[in-house]
Parts: structure tokens; C-alpha cells; sequence
């Protein structure tokens, strides 16, 4: 917590998933027009309690309307991916922290070259979008049991921890 240029760390490691209707009708849909019985005045107000700092401590975002139901599997092939993503991260590449407790510089040193000249150069906003970007294509990287954080990981994690959230800050514009 740091609060008039002071700083204090408390113990804390949790998971937060968090749900919200974007609009008091619960119809909103990110770039797409929606026929709703409040005012224009109403809605934003109602989108604005998920002020930018707020929406800014979540690493991703996703849409349900935007959800493929057609490449689900089970909560135990799921289990079995993350298990066999950590062991390459314990094994192969020596890491013993999360993938959340890694900090900005240690995973650019894992980064191919490709990747820093060209898919993270155009990356606006925060240090933590930039920092989520970057825990989620490590992650992607290790389920694929891939040492180096490559070009496609970046992407598919961009669609996770970047893009929905450009599109969020498009609705309170």
C-alpha cells in the first residue's frame, strides 16, 4: 500500500474472480449497440464505479458473450494442464515462484527477440497491464513447456489481459 510517499507491504496471496454487469440493464455488449431502457447518463455512472484503478488490479478480463463453448474440457484435463505446466517451470527452467510473483524484468529476459522489438513495443497504459501481459504468456509458454516466451504466447495472452480492457476503457470514452 503506498500512500504520501510512504510504503508498506502486507502479507497477503489470494485469487480474486470477480463478475459485473456493465450496465444497470445488464445487456452491454463491448462494441456492439444495445437498446436499453436507462439513459445514456445512467449507464455510464453505473460503468464508472469500475474505476480505472480498480479494473487495472485484475490481470484479465473476459467477456461470456465472447466464451467458446465448443472447446471446453474437464476441470480434471485442466488439472492435469496446470500440473504438468508447473512441474516444466520447477523442473526445466528452475523457477520456484508463481508466475504472478515474477516481476517485470525477470520475465523480459525471457522474452525471444521478435517479441520485444514487435509485440510489446505498442503496449499502452499501466505497468501492471504490461506486467499481466507478461504472467500470462509465461504461462502459456509453460503449458506449452516452451523455455522462451514466443511472439504467439504474447498475442493469445493479449487477448486475455489486453485487449478486453482497451475495449472496457472505449465505453467509458
Amino acid at each position: 500500500v503506498s500512500r504520501r510517499g510512504q510504503r508498506k507491504i502486507f502479507p497477503a496471496r489470494f485469487q480474486l474472480l470477480a463478475t459485473s454487469n456493465l450496465r444497470p440493464c445488464g445487456d452491454l455488449v463491448p462494441n456492439k449497440s444495445v437498446n436499453c431502457r436507462f439513459s445514456l447518463m445512467k449507464c455510464r455512472s453505473y460503468l464508472e464505479r469500475l474505476s480505472g484503478p480498480l479494473v487495472d488490479r485484475f490481470s484479465m478480463l473476459s467477456y461470456s458473450h465472447e466464451w467458446d463453448l465448443k472447446n471446453q474440457i474437464s476441470l480434471l484435463q485442466m488439472q492435469q494442464k496446470v500440473r504438468r505446466a508447473q512441474e516444466f517451470a520447477y523442473t526445466q527452467r528452475e523457477q520456484y515462484l508463481l508466475n504472478s510473483q515474477l516481476e517485470t524484468e525477470e520475465l523480459e529476459l525471457q522474452l525471444e527477440d521478435l517479441v520485444r522489438r514487435e509485440s510489446l513495443a505498442y503496449i499502452k497504459g499501466s505497468r501492471r497491464r504490461y506486467l499481466s501481459v507478461l504472467q500470462v504468456a509465461r504461462t502459456l509458454a509453460d503449458i506449452e513447456e516452451s523455455a522462451e516466451i514466443m511472439l504467439e504466447h504474447v498475442e493469445r495472452a493479449k487477448d486475455f489481459t489486453y485487449r478486453p480492457f482497451q475495449s472496457l476503457q472505449r465505453l467509458f470514452a
